[in-house]
């Protein structure tokens, strides 16, 4: 089992060699995140978009971090922003139709979905958001349709 305390420490040190290193940031801010440290994690996100503002993964792992501190706004823009950059990567439409969902909007969380199964047809749990927004919207036959569809791919989304 690895200590996350000492690994922060080493990356601290070699931080303090590389400030520019956007790797060991980007460790560092999982490595808060996962030890419940959101500000901390926050802070080593940023950095990493200092060194590499087009860095996908750090923007989706922002918006989660958004999320934990209940920052919906920069949340949806944060994940807004890892599906724009990597515009095949179903996981960050995914991320940003929950945001939207959250944020109580379902028609935006619909267009999430849709880029999501676009991305990879066979995502059974976007399938079932896109179930659940045309539902909030009264599109029953959209719904239907979508939750049969992630019925088929993953059976534990029957009611």
């Amino acid at each position: 089992m690895h200590d996350p305390l000492s690994e922060i420490e080493n990356l601290q040190k070699k931080l303090e060699k590389d400030p520019m290193d956007a790797d060991s940031h980007f460790r560092m801010g999982k490595l808060y995140f996962e030890n419940w440290k959101p500000q901390e994690a926050l802070e080593a996100y940023r950095k990493v978009l200092k060194i590499q503002p087009d860095n996908a993964e750090a923007h989706f792992e922002l918006a989660r971090v958004f999320d934990s501190l209940k920052r919906h706004e920069e949340m949806i823009d944060s994940f807004r922003e890892a599906a724009w950059l990597k515009p095949d990567w179903p996981e960050a439409h995914y991320n940003l139709g929950l945001a939207h969902l959250v944020t109580g909007n379902p028609e935006e969380a619909v267009q999430a979905f849709q880029e999501a199964v676009r991305a990879r047809p066979d995502y059974a749990e976007a399938h079932n958001g896109l179930s659940i927004c045309y539902g909030m919207t009264g599109k029953s036959r959209e719904a239907d349709t979508h939750y049969n569809e992630a019925v088929r791919l993953n059976p534990e989304f029957k009611k």
